[in-house]
C-alpha cells in the first residue's frame, strides 16, 4: 500500500523512479501513485503582446519500492505493496527537445528557465527531489508559435533605424495624454501570426541516481506541455498595436535636411528635421 492518498495510473508500479507532474496535465485513471503516462503538465495559454508568467509547474521525482502479494482466494489478482526507501540522487538535467537549437532547449523569454533538484539523499513519500519551471518564467511566443513573423521599430529610434525582427512586440509604456504621449514603438512594419489553436511543447528529465546497492542508474523521462493562444480576432489585435505608434499619431524621428544651406519651416528644428519629443 502506497504512502500516498493520491492514486493516479492505471499501471501496475515496479520498483524505480516515480514521477509526479504538477499540474498534471494526464487524467487520473487508476489506483496506484505516480501520475499516468503519458506524462504532460496542464495547458497554458500565452500572448503575443505580453509576458505571461507560468507558476507552480513542477515535476516530484521519488524512488519507490514495490513487491507483490499473493491473492488470498476467492481473490484473483496480486496487490502491491508500496514502499518510498532512502535513495541518493546524482544528477539531474531539464530540457526542452522540441525547442532545441541550444542546450539546454529553451522556448523561454529567460535564460535560465529551469531548475533542477540538488544532488543529496531523498526518501520518503514527503520528499521528492523536485524540478521544474523557475516561477515567473514566460514562454517566448515567437520561439512557440515559430510559424508566426513580425517586426517593429523601437520607440523613439532613428530615422535610419533597422526593424526589430520576430521579437516580442512591446506593448507598454503607453500614455496618450502624458506630454509628450508615450507610445511603446514607433511603427509595426510586419505581423503575419501563426494561426494555430495550440503547439506540444517536448520536455525531457535526465536523472541520475543510487540506491546504495550496486552502481549509478540514468534514467530518462520524456513529457509535454501544450501551449495554447487566442485565434479569435487577429484584426482587432494589430490595430490595437497600431494604435500603439508614434509614426501613428503623427509623431516622427528626426531627419538631417541634406540641402545647403538648410532651409527650416514652421515645426522643424533648425537643420530641417521633424520636432522629436525629448
Amino acid at each position: 500500500m502506497s504512502e500516498s492518498t493520491v492514486n493516479r495510473s492505471n499501471v501496475i508500479p515496479t520498483s524505480g523512479l516515480e514521477y509526479v507532474m504538477v499540474p498534471d496535465g494526464t487524467a487520473p485513471l487508476g489506483t496506484y501513485e505516480g501520475s499516468q503516462s503519458p506524462y504532460s503538465w496542464s495547458s497554458t495559454d500565452i500572448s503575443w503582446a505580453s509576458c505571461v508568467p507560468i507558476n507552480g509547474f513542477r515535476i516530484e521525482t521519488r524512488y519507490r519500492s514495490v513487491s507483490s502479494v499473493a491473492p488470498v482466494p476467492p481473490a484473483t489478482e496480486p496487490t502491491y505493496n508500496v514502499t518510498y526507501p532512502n535513495w541518493v540522487l546524482v544528477s539531474q538535467a531539464l530540457t526542452s527537445t522540441s525547442h532545441a537549437d541550444s542546450t539546454p532547449g529553451n522556448p523561454f523569454q529567460q535564460d535560465n528557465p529551469y531548475f533542477t533538484a540538488p544532488a543529496g539523499n531523498y526518501g520518503t513519500y514527503d520528499f521528492p527531489a523536485t524540478s521544474g519551471v523557475v516561477d515567473d518564467s514566460c514562454y517566448d511566443y515567437f520561439k512557440v508559435f515559430d510559424q508566426s513573423e513580425s517586426s517593429y521599430l523601437a520607440a523613439l529610434s532613428g530615422y535610419d533605424s533597422e526593424p526589430i525582427e520576430n521579437s516580442n512586440i512591446p506593448t507598454t509604456p503607453y500614455d496618450e495624454d502624458a506630454d509628450p504621449p508615450l507610445y511603446p514603438i514607433d511603427a509595426l512594419t510586419k505581423f503575419i501570426p501563426d494561426t494555430r489553436e495550440s503547439v506540444t511543447v517536448s520536455y525531457r528529465l535526465t536523472t541520475v541516481y543510487n540506491t546504495g546497492v550496486g552502481d549509478d542508474v540514468t534514467e530518462t523521462m520524456d513529457f509535454t506541455h501544450t501551449v495554447t493562444q487566442n485565434t479569435t480576432d487577429w484584426t482587432a489585435q494589430v490595430q490595437s498595436l497600431v494604435q500603439r505608434c508614434y509614426y501613428t499619431n503623427g509623431i516622427f524621428p528626426s531627419m538631417p535636411d541634406d540641402r545647403d544651406p538648410q532651409v527650416p519651416s514652421d515645426g522643424l528644428n533648425p537643420d530641417g528635421s521633424v520636432v522629436y519629443p525629448d
